[in-house]
This record gives structure tokens, sequence and C-alpha cells, in this order.
């Protein structure tokens, strides 16, 4: 099992969590290390996605089989009134999840055997990547880079 943090659109971080075994993962549990904040709305008073996150990964999974990928909405760059980052250098998420935060699986095989991953869900891959779009006016290059959850 494994967690891959992906853009989403500007400003904002998907995950994608696949099973890239050969063989069915049974009963896998999801979870969140610490676990993900609790709250239904943003710092900004927005309807959180963290629910729905919550939600699909409430219940063990009985079998996820090989090459299968669950894919969420995980942060979103909280709007800043100056666009500055803090005194870190780290731009706040909307819903004040730690940078630190890790997906952790717990799993078995066919077999019985007992697995555990840990991913962790920084995104220092993401951090300086740069796409562009093409508008009437032209094309807008956009990027990553102030993207530091």
């Amino acid at each position: 099992m494994v967690a891959v943090v992906k853009l989403t659109g500007n400003g904002s971080t998907g995950i994608e969590v696949t099973n890239v075994g050969p063989s069915i993962a049974r009963n896998v549990r999801v979870s969140f290390d610490p676990p993900l904040p609790t709250h239904g709305k943003t710092l900004a008073g927005t309807p959180s996605l963290l629910p729905y996150l919550r939600r699909r990964y409430s219940k063990p999974i009985a079998a996820w089989p090989p090459g299968y990928t669950l894919k969420n909405e995980y942060l979103f760059r909280a709007p800043d009134s100056d666009g500055q980052p803090d005194e870190d250098g780290v731009q706040p998420n909307t819903d004040g999840v730690p940078r630190e935060t890790a997906i952790v699986f717990d799993y078995t095989d066919d077999d019985g055997y007992l697995y555990t991953d840990r991913t962790p869900l920084d995104p220092i891959l993401i951090q300086g990547e740069t796409w562009s779009t093409i508008t009437r006016k032209g094309a807008v290059v956009h990027d990553a880079a102030p993207w530091k959850q």
C-alpha cells in the first residue's frame, strides 16, 4: 500500500492511495498520524473536506485489489491576508493539518500475514512544481512553490 501527494489545482493537494502489491490486500485499515482534525469547518469557517476523508477510511476495507487507487482532496492553501507564509516559511492549510502527518496502513494478505506501511504526506515532492494553462488572454504559469502547508 502506498499513498502519493499530488497537486489537484492551484493551491490544492490530493492524496492517491494504491495497492501496489501483487495480491489483494485484506482488511485494510487506514489511519492518519497524528489523527486528522475532527472539525467540520475550516479555520475560515467554510465547510471542510476532512469529514469525507475520515468517513471514507472509518471502516476497514475488506478487499483492496492490486492496482486499485482511491483519490481524495486532502488540503487547500489557506488564504492569507498579506499572501505571506508564517515565520517558519510555512503557508498554512485551511484545516490546520500538520505538515508531519503520515498515512498508516494495516492489512493482511491471503495467507494471513499482517503488514503495516507508513507514508509521510509531506508535500516536498510537489513544492516548486510549475505548470501552465492557456486562456484567451495568453498563458498563465502556476507555481506550487508557495504551497508549503
